[in-house]
């Protein structure tokens, strides 16, 4: 993976959003306000790793802005030590009442399993 990625969202409930948060080893890396806008089907963000490189682990979250509710995903990732250059990801919140909202609770993407055990402060 490249040390700037996109980041593509697909969007099957359009919640009205807070922000969006990107995480790596418990640093946030990224963050976007939308103010409580209603995003449409698919939202992308571009966020560079920095001096991140090797094997990491990425937390990405939607935080809903009418509820504390919040979608995450959690994936592994080699990020290149080669100058930036663009990648793609695309990240789908799990179906409504199978989303990981907490840390503990598991997530699934790509057909593997994780879980955050980290904080979101």
């Amino acid at each position: 993976m490249n040390r700037s990625q996109r980041f593509e969202w697909k969007l099957t409930a359009r919640h009205s959003t807070s922000t969006w948060q990107y995480f790596v080893g418990g640093e946030k890396i990224a963050g976007l306000d939308d103010g409580g806008a209603q995003p449409g089907a698919t939202v992308t963000h571009r966020v560079d790793f920095g001096n991140k490189t090797g094997r990491q682990k990425v937390l990405a979250v939607w935080n809903i802005a009418d509820t504390t509710n919040a979608f995450c995903a959690c994936i592994d990732v080699n990020v290149s030590q080669q100058p930036r250059r663009s990648g793609s990801t695309t990240l789908r919140p799990p179906r409504p009442g199978r989303a990981a909202t907490r840390p503990g609770r598991g997530a699934v993407h790509g057909g593997r399993k994780a879980a955050w055990r980290g904080s979101l402060a």
